[in-house]
C-alpha cells in the first residue's frame, strides 16, 4: 500500500471571450512487468480544450507525479500534454522502492482568450522506499523534485520544489484506514517579473477510508506548495475533498463528491502575479 498523494487546487479566470475550435484528448498507458516484483509504467495525456468543460476529468488520488496547482481558463484554447514514467521493485516481501519522472507543456495558442496566463513546461522526478511493518501497519519516505518555467513576454519564471516526506498508514480494521504524510519543503523563484526569494515550508497530507459491502466513504485533505501551470511564482493549496458511494441494487450505484481549496502566492508581492483565490466544488453520480 503506497501513500503518495496530493489534491492539488486550481482557480478559474474569467472568460473574454468564446471560441469555437476542435476539442480533442488521448491517453496511452504502457505497462511492462520485467519480472514478477519489478514493473514499468509508462503514460501519455494530451489535450486540446476550446473552454473548461471540454477538460477531461482531473488527476487521480495517489497518483506518483509532482504535485502541480493546476489552472483553467473557461473559454480559452488550451493546449497540454504530461508524460510520466515510473519504475517500482518489490525487493523483499515487506520492501520496495521505486523512481518516477514527469514531463508537461500548458501552452494557450491564443494570448488574448487567457490574459495573465502564460505559456509553461515542468518537469520533475521522484524516488521513494516504502515498508510494511504488519499486516495492517505501512511506512514509507519519499523525495520529489520539481521545476517549472512559465514564459511571459519580458522573461521566464522559474519555481523550483524539494519535497522530502514520509507516510505512515493503519488499518484499523479491513474496512476503515487511516494514513497521514508530512516533511520539508523548499522553494525557490526566480524571474524577470518576480523578485527572488526561497524559503521552506511544511508539507502535509491525511486521508481516511471506510468501505463496506454496499457503502464507501472517503476524505482528504492536504497543504502543499508548487508551481502553477500558466502563472508565475509559488502558490500553496490546501485541500479538502470528500466522496461517497453507495451500490443500491446491483446494476445500480449513486454517490457525491465535493472539494474545497484555498489557492494563495507565497511569493513577495507582484503586479505580474496573480495572488490566488478559491474554489469550491461538487459532483453526483448515478448509474
Amino acid at each position: 500500500t503506497l501513500f503518495r498523494s496530493y489534491n492539488p487546487g486550481f482557480t478559474l479566470y474569467e472568460p473574454t471571450s468564446a471560441l469555437n475550435a476542435l476539442n480533442q484528448n488521448a491517453i496511452v498507458l504502457y505497462q511492462y512487468s520485467i519480472s514478477p516484483h519489478a514493473k514499468v509504467i509508462l503514460q501519455d495525456s494530451f489535450v486540446q480544450a476550446s473552454n473548461v468543460f471540454d477538460q477531461p476529468a482531473g488527476g487521480v488520488s495517489g497518483s506518483t507525479q509532482s504535485p502541480t496547482a493546476a489552472v483553467f481558463a473557461p473559454y480559452a484554447e488550451q493546449v497540454s500534454n504530461l508524460t510520466s514514467g515510473e519504475s517500482t521493485l518489490q525487493f523483499s516481501r515487506n520492501g520496495m522502492i521505486g523512481a518516477g519522472g514527469t514531463y508537461s507543456i500548458v501552452n494557450y495558442p491564443n494570448p488574448a482568450q487567457a490574459t495573465g496566463l502564460y505559456n509553461s513546461n515542468s518537469y520533475g522526478g521522484s524516488g521513494f522506499y516504502n515498508r510494511r511493518l504488519s499486516s495492517t501497519q505501512y511506512m514509507g519516505v519519499n523525495y520529489q523534485y520539481t521545476k517549472m518555467v512559465s514564459s511571459a513576454a519580458s522573461g521566464n519564471s522559474e519555481t523550483q520544489v524539494n519535497t522530502i516526506y514520509s507516510f505512515y498508514t493503519l488499518y484499523l480494521e479491513h474496512s476503515l484506514s487511516l494514513s497521514v504524510s508530512g516533511g520539508p519543503q523548499h522553494f525557490d523563484v526566480s524571474g524577470v517579473q518576480l523578485p527572488a526569494s526561497a524559503s521552506w515550508t511544511p508539507a502535509i497530507s491525511a486521508s481516511m477510508g471506510w468501505q463496506r459491502n454496499h457503502t464507501n466513504f472517503a476524505a482528504s485533505y492536504s497543504r502543499t506548495v508548487n508551481g502553477a501551470g500558466g502563472l508565475l511564482g509559488a502558490f500553496q493549496s490546501n485541500t479538502g475533498n470528500a466522496s461517497v458511494r453507495w451500490q443500491v441494487l446491483r446494476t445500480w450505484t449513486a454517490g457525491s463528491g465535493a472539494s474545497y481549496t484555498i489557492f494563495k502566492n507565497v511569493t513577495p508581492l507582484s503586479t505580474s502575479a496573480s495572488q490566488g483565490g478559491h474554489t469550491i466544488s461538487g459532483s453526483e453520480i448515478g448509474r
